[in-house]
């Protein structure tokens, strides 16, 4: 767990390494960065707090878990987290299985190195939504994103985003350049 992935978008940066069917990391949020509403049809998370103050909310209930002190989110419990605090909050985190959130967070965080994404998780053009969707729907049995509102619900996500999907493979086939 040697290098650094940057997310300016959600202001934090993390380290991820599998160990067997875990993935582990270690995430740092700036202050007011964190993670938008999500869930994880089938992983079980850990989360620890080694550093700052962070606010998770859990399926509608809010908690500031002490340092040291361990949030399980269970597969399908609607979560996201936020640092509150006035400095940069660190965390370890486990996803079991690991299933394919390692290659979804590295591609996330690189769509959001791209300029292409607003602070509040809106793309700026449609090679930019096209691109989300296509990501929203590899990693669909990874991740189930529930944000930015108005973000369409779970169900309805799959009849959007999949002709979405296509549409952004046949224009990266149409702009590749023949050899």
């Amino acid at each position: 767990m040697d290098n650094w992935i940057e997310d300016p978008v959600l202001m934090l940066r993390m380290r991820l390494a599998r160990r067997g069917e875990i993935l582990v990391g270690d995430v740092e949020i700036q202050p007011g960065g964190g993670i938008g509403k999500h869930f994880h049809p089938s992983q079980v998370e850990r989360w620890t707090v080694c550093d700052g103050r962070v606010q998770f909310r859990l399926a509608g209930r809010r908690l500031t878990p002490a340092i040291e002190e361990e949030v399980t989110v269970h597969a399908g419990v609607r979560h996201a987290l936020r640092n509150v605090g006035n400095s940069t909050a660190r965390l370890q985190f486990t996803a079991d299985p690991a299933l394919e959130l390692e290659p979804f967070l590295i591609e996330a965080a690189a769509l959001n190195r791209t300029g292409k994404v607003t602070g509040f998780g809106m793309p700026t053009n449609v090679d930019a939504l096209l691109a989300g969707a296509a990501l929203i729907e590899r990693y669909r049995e990874t991740c189930v994103l529930l944000f930015p509102p108005p973000f369409p619900p779970p169900a309805l996500q799959p009849f959007l985003f999949s002709p979405l999907a296509r549409l952004a493979r046949r224009r990266r086939r149409r702009v590749a350049v023949p050899r």
